[in-house]
């Protein structure tokens, strides 16, 4: 099963919707494609799509997932990485009026850098993201928490 994450940004997000619908029809995909679309409104016969899901059904269709396909939203990918999935961001963008900055780009980019996901930019196929996503194995997340809990501690301690 693909899990589709598209968060509760009030902003529209068809675009990778759209994309998808034509991957699904061109390559006569069979795995059930299940969408938490949040605000944006899409209607489909080759995906399953749901507005808005409970914690609990959020997390059963995130173990369930082969491959999750998130927006830049840290809080979507985290939760796919810890679990191990391949995880494909695809940031909102703000000249397509989805977000209000391209904030989500630079996560993106970050977490792919980091080799926690992978990357679908507005201008990549869709059939070599998936295909590099169907063999990807993600690296062990590492918080930064640790880190930053030190850091402020120290800087605490030499106040």
């Amino acid at each position: 099963m693909i899990l589709v994450v598209l968060g509760t940004e009030k902003y529209q997000f068809t675009r990778v919707l759209e994309r998808l619908e034509n991957y699904i029809s061109e390559f006569q995909i069979m795995e059930s494609v299940v969408v938490q679309a949040g605000f944006t409104k899409y209607e489909s016969s080759r995906m399953k799509v749901i507005s808005f899901l409970s914690a609990i059904e959020l997390d059963e269709l995130y173990k369930n997932a082969r491959i999750v396909i998130a927006h830049g939203g840290t809080g979507s990918v985290v939760k796919g990485v810890k679990l191990k999935k391949s995880v494909v961001v695809i940031p909102r963008l703000k000249k397509y009026g989805e977000h209000i900055d391209d904030h989500q780009l630079e996560l993106a980019i970050a977490f792919s850098k980091a080799g926690y996901a992978t990357p679908w930019m507005d201008t990549d196929d869709l059939a070599q993201i998936m295909m590099r996503a169907g063999q990807f194995i993600p690296k062990d997340f590492r918080s930064g928490r640790d880190a930053i809990l030190s850091f402020v501690e120290s800087y605490i301690d030499s106040l």
